[in-house]
């Protein structure tokens, strides 16, 4: 009874992680606010019209192209702490030549390219994960247009929450998924020493928790070097007890 409680109560559990998870990483949520240096061209709301403006309607972003693609400029947001990844709205022409879209590590001027493919005259989600080295650092996001030629401007948006972000994705539910598989597994081993030691009446009841346990531990530990012996009596063990 007591298994078929805490299996039920993981699977419900899981699904429902696993929902309002899918559902976060979904969700467009700025994670600033910020601090935006803007230079030449770049202005707020910059960037060319697009089909799928309706996307990025709720979030700040800023663009080059203001009417033309021969304008030049700058936009730096930051400095703030990296993450584990880093994802914002991008359009436009990043890869033309002339053109950069990087991290910048404030404190030792280190620089991180991000590699965005071009979207044109449309909204895409870039996400990556940022190296170890570069977690818990202040950088800047920049986006510099240095083009004249067609198609030479960009736009960005402002840095949104990742999956990386959440706590939920952040071991919370590895934790209690891992609690409850190991409560589910070790409860029907639990239930029926406990009921044999108390049938026994040689352990007062208060002390019944801690022999089950320890009956418990002292048959993982016999399978641990019945595993060790040959991985068929491991097996044989395991499925024995």
């Amino acid at each position: 009874m007591i298994r078929i409680w805490l299996l039920t109560a993981f699977t419900v559990l899981c699904v429902a992680l696993a929902a309002y998870q899918h559902h976060w990483s979904r969700e467009v949520t700025p994670s600033g606010p910020w601090q935006v240096e803007l230079a030449g061209k770049f202005a707020e709301r910059g960037e060319y019209p697009s089909a799928n403006e309706s996307s990025v309607n709720s979030i700040q972003r800023w663009g080059s192209w203001n009417g033309n693609d021969d304008f030049k400029g700058e936009l730096r947001i930051g400095p703030f702490p990296a993450r584990a990844g880093i994802k914002f709205y991008v359009s436009g022409y990043p890869s033309r030549p002339g053109n950069e879209l990087y991290l910048e590590m404030v404190d030792l001027d280190f620089k991180l390219p991000l590699n965005v493919r071009d979207s044109g005259e449309s909204w895409q989600v870039f996400e990556t994960e940022l190296p170890l080295g570069w977690r818990g650092r202040r950088v800047r996001l920049v986006a510099m247009d240095g083009s004249v030629r067609p198609g030479g401007w960009l736009a960005i948006s402002e840095p949104l929450r990742t999956q990386h972000d959440s706590i939920m994705q952040g071991g919370l539910v590895s934790a209690i998924a891992a609690l409850l598989l190991v409560a589910s597994a070790l409860a029907p081993g639990y239930s029926y020493f406990s009921n044999w030691i108390r049938r026994s009446g040689a352990i007062p009841l208060h002390w019944v928790p801690t022999f089950t346990f320890g009956a418990i531990a002292l048959l993982g530990y016999f399978c641990f070097w019945a595993y060790l012996a040959h991985t068929l009596l491991g097996k044989v063990f395991s499925v024995a007890f």
